[in-house]
């Protein structure tokens, strides 16, 4: 048996993941997500701070001696949009490397799609006809059309859900109702129109990844009785629509005591919320399938193909 190590340090979270693997399949040994907000930094001020570079190494510090109790064969490290534009971003992965003992890589908004459509398709097939996937995380919005299992064009989008709420007043905690949509709404139109222009049109099945959708399907079952087990969720528009305009009528802290969110998903599932609808929109379906499994699935995916070529060779 082989084992590896996985992150995906995103623009809201780190999420990290050890994996037991061979030819027959793979399973998870270790899995954390530690909410280290580096895109509040970068989208604000341009660069990661001082205290979040030491929580961040702190974290793979911790990382790093799980992955060796489990003596792994490698690990396997992205970084997306933040790190990517953060202007102290070389520096902040080489005191990664040097104080924690990981290597991680800042990787294109094309990577970032090329490990989206391999994530959907441990759960869904996609060799046959349209889809657009469509990935929200904290800094971008990763969308990627596929027709009969081909990859037709991919484009990154800076209109993530931390972002946004960056663009928007600053105490965006305290709007609520239609003060809060209208202002994420004003600063989400521009990519809207650019995002219509460039994947709109009739597609057959749109595919949704993220935290966030996942926890408004999951939301959209509880509320409607539906079974919210299976691998892959589905729900309307109308449904996101619903419980979207229900939590943004919500103070942040009622939404977290009502609905059981954390404080980083709490804020960030209203704007997210808003993109999924419009990006089904743009799509012309009226249902999103939810696959749940994310850009660390897609990693996954591809560590497992290369050890285990290797070791073939």
């Amino acid at each position: 048996l082989r084992h590896a190590g996985l992150i995906d340090m995103g623009s809201n979270a780190i999420r990290t993941e050890i994996i037991e693997f061979d030819e027959h399949g793979s399973r998870t040994m270790d899995k954390r997500r530690t909410p280290i907000r580096l895109g509040d930094d970068v989208f604000s001020t341009g660069a990661i701070s001082e205290e979040n570079i030491r929580r961040a190494v702190h974290s793979m510090r911790e990382f790093r001696v799980a992955c060796d109790g489990y003596r792994v064969d490698a690990i396997r490290g992205v970084a997306t949009s933040a790190v990517r534009e953060a202007s102290n971003g070389p520096e902040f992965l080489e005191r990664l490397r040097l104080d924690a003992g990981v290597e991680i890589h800042a990787i294109t908004g094309d990577t970032e799609a090329e490990f989206l459509h391999c994530a959907v398709q441990t759960r869904v097939d996609t060799s046959h006809g349209s889809f657009l996937l469509v990935d929200l995380g904290g800094g971008s919005v990763e969308l990627v059309r596929v027709r009969d299992g081909k990859v037709l064009a991919a484009k990154s989008f800076a209109c993530g859900a931390v972002r946004l709420l960056n663009q928007i007043d600053r105490h965006a905690d305290e709007l609520t109702g239609d003060g809060l949509t209208s202002a994420i709404r004003a600063a989400y139109e521009p990519i809207e129109s650019t995002m219509r222009r460039d994947f709109g049109g009739v597609t057959d099945h749109c595919i949704a990844v993220g935290g966030n959708i996942e926890t408004i399907v999951e939301l959209v079952a509880l509320e409607h009785e539906l079974g919210a087990e299976l691998d892959v969720l589905s729900c309307t528009v109308a449904q996101i629509e619903e419980i979207t305009g229900k939590l943004a009528a919500l103070p942040q802290l009622e939404r977290m005591t009502r609905f059981g969110l954390r404080p980083d998903r709490a804020d960030t599932i209203v704007p997210a919320g808003i993109v999924y609808a419009s990006v089904a929109a743009i799509a012309g379906t009226t249902h999103l399938a939810v696959p749940r499994v994310g850009i660390r699935s897609g990693i996954r995916e591809r560590t497992i193909e290369e050890l285990l070529a290797a070791d073939e060779s």
